[in-house]
C-alpha cells in the first residue's frame, strides 16, 4: 500500500524552496527526496545540498509522458494500492481535470512518487513501514 501524506504546489527561489523542503523533511520523517531533474539538472543538487536525508535525482526519458505516468498512477488508485491521508484538494482538481488541466505540477510530482515505491527495485528506495487508519 501506498500512503500520500503530503501534496501541494509551492513557487519558491532555491534557497526558500530548500528551506520549505527541509521542514517538510523534519515533519514526515523523510530519509529520501526524489526530483525530477529535467528541468535544472544538477543544479538541484546544490539547491538542496544541506538536506538531511538522501537526495535521489531522475530524468524521464522522451518515451515517458505525462500522460503514461497518470496512466499508471491511475490504475494503482483503482485497485486500491494508494491512498490518500487527508483531502488535498488542489491535487484532487487536478487529477479531475487531466489531462485538460492548466497547471498539472502537483499531479505528477504525486504520480512520480507512487511510481517510484512501486517500480522500486534493487533497494534503492527505502520507507519505513508504518500503519496508517483507513480514510
Amino acid at each position: 500500500m501506498i500512503y500520500v501524506k503530503h501534496a501541494e504546489g509551492v513557487k519558491l527561489a532555491s534557497e526558500a524552496l530548500a528551506d520549505h523542503v527541509a521542514v517538510l523533511v523534519e515533519r514526515f520523517g523523510v530519509n529520501l527526496v526524489y526530483v525530477e531533474s529535467n528541468m535544472g539538472g544538477d543544479l538541484w543538487k546544490q539547491v538542496f545540498a544541506n538536506l538531511p536525508c538522501r537526495l535521489l535525482l531522475h530524468r524521464h526519458n522522451s518515451g515517458s509522458s505525462k500522460e503514461h505516468r497518470a496512466g499508471q498512477a491511475f490504475d494503482l488508485y483503482k485497485k486500491q494500492k494508494v491512498k490518500h491521508l487527508q483531502r488535498f484538494s488542489r491535487l484532487e482538481e487536478q487529477m479531475l481535470a487531466f489531462p485538460k488541466v492548466r497547471h498539472d505540477d502537483i499531479l505528477d510530482a504525486v504520480c512520480n512518487g507512487i511510481l517510484l515505491f512501486k517500480n522500486n527495485s534493487g533497494g534503492r528506495v527505502m520507507a519505513t513501514q508504518r500503519r496508517y487508519a483507513e480514510v
